[in-house]
């Protein structure tokens, strides 16, 4: 853990409320953003914490702007809010573009950054369907990545023979087909995977491996969902 010493702790939000304004009075006209991700955990709080992050403005007599950012819309979260409503605002899903331009941000170091392009096109035209959630799609490449290469580093093809390539790498986008929340499995349990893959077991599904199957719930996030931002209006 790092260095906590410049940090205050606040164990209830008087206290909250007092370090706030404390911390405002040193930066005297400039408005303060406390910028809260994913918002939804809050509905598992304490059931006064949601309507006070929504007052703070109000409640510090400071100039406090509140920022929810959740990917479920304001109706889901007003249960919690105790009738007051932020200003909203909708960001939509990205782009076929947007997402393969930032996946290719994840190009390693030293790899032809069109080369990863290629790669990463192929994970998003197999995957586009089944999940269209960034971060998994991220993640999967960094696990798949190395195998892509595999014929490459030992001499089998080069770079520039994209049917051999996609040739080699297909069963290992078949095989993590029906585990595509990648989260639930580890490294160790992954290399497992390959290892029995690549020697013949190919009925051996990223499911069968120990330790998985049967062990993870998640929701799937829905392809028409949109991330939302709520905005607390500033108290002048």
């Amino acid at each position: 853990m790092g260095d906590t010493s410049g940090y205050v702790r606040c164990d209830s939000m008087p206290s909250f409320i007092r370090s706030l304004q404390s911390f405002a009075d040193e930066r005297t006209a400039e408005t303060m953003y406390i910028v809260l991700d994913k918002a939804e955990r809050l509905r598992e709080m304490n059931a006064t914490l949601l309507p006070s992050l929504l007052r703070l403005s109000e409640l510090t007599h400071r100039q406090v702007c509140t920022i929810l950012v959740s990917e479920l819309v304001w109706e889901k979260l007003a249960m919690s809010a105790g009738g007051l409503r932020p200003y909203p605002l909708h960001f939509p899903q990205y782009t076929r573009g947007e997402v393969l331009a930032i996946m290719s941000l994840d190009c390693p170091e030293g790899e032809p950054l069109s080369f990863y392009r290629t790669f990463v096109n192929h994970v998003w035209n197999v995957f586009q369907y089944v999940c269209r959630d960034l971060g998994e799609l991220r993640y999967l490449s960094s696990l798949l990545y190395p195998k892509y290469c595999e014929p490459v580093e030992s001499g089998e093809t080069s770079r520039q023979e994209t049917r051999k390539l996609w040739r080699h790498i297909e069963p290992y986008f078949r095989g993590v087909m029906s585990k595509i929340h990648l989260r639930e499995i580890s490294s160790a349990q992954w290399v497992k995977a390959q290892v029995q893959m690549d020697s013949g077991e190919t009925s051996t599904s990223l499911a069968q491996v120990k330790g998985c199957a049967g062990t993870a719930i998640f929701l799937q996030i829905p392809s028409h969902s949109i991330v939302s931002c709520f905005l607390q209006p500033v108290q002048n």
